[in-house]
């Protein structure tokens, strides 16, 4: 009889996420506002539009003005004290007179009413913006019109950074309002944010730093595992 091949023999395996146990939200925005992390955080609606201009997979979220996102409940946990990783990709369709909200972390349900927590934004000139909701604002970078970009907010240590495309921009040491925390994608009224944006690949990561220098954007779906 033929020696058995040994690659039958291999257990296959597929690239996984080290600190997935640590990921509270995962929106990979394939048609859906599924949350592919282990928590399932639901949203209350979903106005805006899903549509194929994907970073990756086969759709992405697209805010439109005064669209967007709201959880139905305090989903992320205090992050005001320890590491957390924000990231995204995002696309601008068009320059725009607004802000465009990425994503933010409100302690208050209502988006009427929001209070401290997290903003990730794009201004009207298309600089990264993130910010305690309260204070100053980490800005940097630029995410032009028609090309996606890779934007994170990063607290390691208590200094918190954000990378565009994987290089620093800003750096400081803001950290946020005490949570937990509602999510918010897309249109925030009091802050007078109006999206005409679109993302993709939205991974909050709680106690994890995950870059602490320059890194290679990623250039898959994030693990769902």
């Amino acid at each position: 009889m033929a020696p058995m091949n040994p690659r039958l023999l291999r257990p296959r395996t597929r690239a996984g996420d080290p600190y997935f146990a640590s990921v509270r939200l995962l929106l990979h925005f394939n048609g859906t506002a599924v949350d592919s992390s282990r928590y399932g955080v639901t949203f209350s609606s979903v106005p805006g539009s899903f549509t194929g201009t994907a970073r990756f997979g086969t759709a992405a979220y697209s805010v439109d003005d005064g669209e967007g996102l709201a959880s139905s409940a305090q989903s992320i946990p205090d992050i005001s004290t320890g590491d957390y990783t924000v990231e995204a990709w995002v696309y601008r369709p068009s320059a725009s007179d607004l802000y465009a909200n990425v994503v933010c972390l409100s302690a208050a349900e209502s988006l009427d009413s929001f209070t401290g927590g997290f903003n990730l934004y794009i201004d009207q000139d298309g600089t990264v913006n993130a910010n305690n909701g309260l204070a100053g604002s980490l800005s940097g970078g630029t995410v032009p019109v028609g090309v996606w970009r890779h934007v994170a907010a990063v607290m390691s240590g208590g200094t918190s950074t954000l990378y565009v495309n994987g290089l620093s921009v800003a750096t400081d040491s803001q950290p946020p309002e005490p949570g937990p925390y509602f999510v918010a994608v897309g249109y925030v009224p009091t802050a007078g944010f109006a999206s005409d944006l679109v993302v993709d690949e939205l991974r909050i990561t709680v106690g994890v730093a995950r870059y602490v220098a320059a890194f290679t954007p990623p250039t898959a779906e994030f693990p769902s595992r």
